[in-house]
């Protein structure tokens, strides 16, 4: 019995060190591949809040001067992406991420028009 208490707590500490350690880290690109700095970028779970710019998960974070930003603790789930720099945006490009990989750092780039 002890062992089995042991097994299912080592998996619910398996399970939430997965979690913990689950990020995306975006680079935020122009058309010529450079890095934009200062683009706010959002993530949302839903495409229909996406749509409608409504339930971000997390506030509004800026890229720094490389172009990046990072997200930690996030679920492996896929995500949709908001990126707006004055008048540019990905919105016309991809804004759907692939299911995150459990337990990485995901990188994924977006570029803006």
């Amino acid at each position: 019995m002890k062992r089995i208490v042991v097994i299912g707590f080592m998996f619910i500490l398996l399970a939430s060190f997965q979690k913990a350690n689950t990020g995306m880290r975006i680079t935020v690109l122009n058309r010529l591949g450079n890095p934009v700095d200062s683009a706010a970028v959002k993530i949302y779970a839903s495409a229909a809040d996406y749509r409608e710019e409504k339930n971000s998960l997390r506030e509004a974070r800026f890229t720094d001067e490389n172009g990046k930003v990072t997200y930690k603790k996030l679920k492996a789930d896929v995500y949709f992406v908001q990126v707006v720099k004055g008048a540019l945006s990905n919105d016309a490009l991809g804004v759907q991420t692939d299911t995150l990989m459990s337990g990485k750092l995901n990188k994924i780039n977006i570029i803006l028009e």
